[in-house]
């Protein structure tokens, strides 16, 4: 199985000649199909600010890195988030949504229960079976 690449290893990769670019009829494509140990060079024309995710569609290796977070432009450009949107820790049964007061979220008013030991203990253990050497 391939290492995991660096920028170093990228740019070292390019300043040998070994990425070959096309500029002039580039295909358009949501969607690539990377070989293992290999890569893929994206170019897109960055003008929609925001956070974009880059990832495999395999569960299990997106667990193991093959996904990428960008941020295209800065915060203050990024559009408002839409009355409502969910945002981190707010989420809890009907009966705890509507129980907290405006300036507590849920998770402060312990209307929304933590997960479980066994629960948290399932995870782990789920998280640690998929490892790169068994793929």
């Amino acid at each position: 199985m391939a290492s995991s690449i660096h920028f170093e290893d990228v740019t070292s990769l390019d300043q040998r000649g070994g990425i070959i670019r096309n500029f002039d009829r580039p295909p358009k494509k949501d969607t690539v199909t990377v070989p293992d140990g290999g890569y893929t060079v994206v170019r897109f024309h960055a003008n929609n600010p925001g956070m974009w995710l880059l990832h495999c569609h395999v569960e299990f290796h997106v667990e193991i890195g093959m996904a990428v977070l960008m941020q295209v432009g800065d915060v203050t450009q990024f559009p408002p988030l839409p009355q409502g949107f969910p945002t981190c820790g707010d989420w809890g049964p009907p009966e705890a949504r509507d129980s907290h007061t405006e300036n507590e979220s849920p998770r402060d008013s312990g209307t929304i229960a933590e997960p479980s030991w066994s629960y948290q203990v399932l995870f782990v253990i789920a998280v640690h079976l998929w490892t790169p050497g068994m793929l």
